[in-house]
């Protein structure tokens, strides 16, 4: 877009030496810039004058409501004329604020954030302006007339309830870390309210959990379920009381509506893909709920931890923690080459765990997120037969919150109660001031310093401390 139109575009707010920075979005209908002034950033998004004022008209006032009043989106600035927007050269164009941080990650950590944002967002009061996004289901009937799948189409329209009878709330409509954004002083902040509005909370949930939570390899046509994301968001917006059944299926129900109003959206040749992706999505409900309400995986609940059995799915995080600094520096024996490594050691726990065997090694939760932080386990000392160690890992990110010393009192607690062993012993370097503590902490006393042993990576020796159960 010619740089002359922008400035011409910014006369009609009070900057002072604004200039053009960076194109945010290029895109000839809807371009994104970023403004640097002496006043600071501001973020300036234009429309193609195909869009209707009314759009616009409800954008602004999203904003003004979202934003400038509740402080959940980005600020709107009027003009020095008193309006919110401008038309000029076949462009509608609003200055907001530039929000400085970070943009969320799918990462079970800010799905979680995602999701008490949205819980907060649901329950705002006093907007009144209906969202422009179709919540009746009556125009999808017309889609797809001669396509093989027309018929399982259809089934499923007529298993969709009409939204427009479910609870109505300020809705986004189109939720994911793509549209958030945390600021330096960590606040949530929703960008892109296109079609915001007053609409059904249930389209509004359902959106990722198709559309992003299926993660679809366009290449090899592979799928796979991000669980986690799902898990952790459902956490975040309903807290540890948890889910009622029938939300959950108003929430799948809202997830295929989502998707099949996206479905003609890249083109016929997209379609049959598409429909592949709903379907696998659909197949993932009931494993969804299965997880999120089977307490046989989990072990023991701390205040802040849950320990569960290993997952084939957890491998990724496994990997990636076990190359934090402190964990590559006091466990260098166990890094992992690559995920799928990870993969085959987690199948090798899950086995021993099924079958009370050594090693026992479990996963560690952060429960606020459902963020795999760690593991912890016993084995027998290598060369010692019948000496029982403990070991644990807690992420570095998640290190100095009292975690290791947590979890350790309570896996002491559970493996004298489940293996009746009366004695433990815990290894660790010299140098590792740290682990040493957290020992202590839990009641395990100074035994001996230890050298030439086998899994002494550094040959100068541990530090062996005992536990001894009354």
């Amino acid at each position: 877009m010619d740089i002359g139109l922008i400035r011409t575009v910014l006369s009609n707010w009070e900057l002072k030496n604004p200039f053009t920075e960076k194109c945010l979005k290029e895109d000839s209908h809807r371009p994104v810039y970023r403004i640097r002034t002496d006043a600071g950033r501001f973020i300036l998004k234009g429309y193609s004058e195909k869009t209707s004022e009314e759009t616009i008209k409800s954008n602004i006032l999203a904003h003004l409501f979202l934003g400038n009043e509740k402080g959940f989106a980005p600020k709107i600035f009027p003009t020095t004329a008193g309006d919110y927007y401008v038309c000029c050269q076949g462009y509608w164009f609003y200055l907001m604020e530039f929000i400085d941080g970070r943009q969320l990650s799918e990462t079970p950590e800010d799905e979680f954030l995602l999701g008490q944002t949205v819980r907060k967002m649901h329950a705002l009061q006093g907007y009144g302006v209906k969202s422009h996004f179709t919540q009746s289901k009556l125009k999808y009937y017309k889609w797809f007339r001669d396509r093989s799948f027309v018929r399982e189409f259809d089934a499923i329209l007529d298993g969709i309830p009409d939204f427009e009878k479910l609870d109505q709330c300020f809705v986004h409509t189109d939720l994911g870390p793509h549209n958030t954004m945390l600021d330096q002083n960590g606040r949530v902040v929703l960008v892109d309210l296109d079609d915001s509005g007053i609409g059904s909370r249930f389209l509004d949930l359902g959106w990722p959990f198709i559309m992003q939570f299926v993660d679809f390899n366009h290449d090899t046509e592979e799928m796979q379920y991000r669980f986690d994301l799902a898990e952790s968001f459902l956490r975040g917006y309903y807290g540890e009381n948890g889910i009622p059944r029938e939300e959950f299926d108003l929430i799948f129900h809202g997830a295929e509506q989502m998707h099949i109003s996206y479905m003609q959206t890249y083109g016929p040749y997209a379609v049959d893909s598409l429909w592949k992706i709903l379907i696998f999505g659909r197949d993932q409900k009931e494993k969804l709920w299965n997880r999120i309400h089977d307490t046989k995986e989990i072990l023991f609940k701390t205040e802040h931890l849950l320990v569960r059995k290993f997952r084939p799915d957890d491998a990724k995080r496994l990997y990636e923690y076990h190359l934090d600094e402190n964990v590559k520096q006091w466990m260098p024996n166990e890094s992992y080459a690559d995920v799928a490594e990870a993969e085959d050691a987690i199948g090798f726990f899950i086995d021993c765990v099924e079958n009370d065997h050594l090693p026992y090694v479990l996963a560690v939760e952060l429960k606020r997120n459902g963020e795999l932080i760690g593991d912890t386990g016993i084995n027998e000392v290598e060369g010692k037969q019948g000496e029982i160690e403990i070991g644990y890992v807690i992420s570095d990110r998640y290190c100095g919150n009292g975690y290791a010393t947590e979890l350790v009192n309570a896996m002491t607690a559970f493996v004298i109660s489940k293996f009746g062993t009366k004695v433990l012993y815990g290894r660790v370097m010299h140098e590792n001031k740290a682990s040493a503590r957290v020992l202590e902490k839990n009641g395990y006393s100074f035994s001996e310093e230890e050298f030439e042993a086998e899994d002494d990576p550094y040959g100068n020796g541990m530090l062996v401390y005992v536990y001894v159960g009354d």
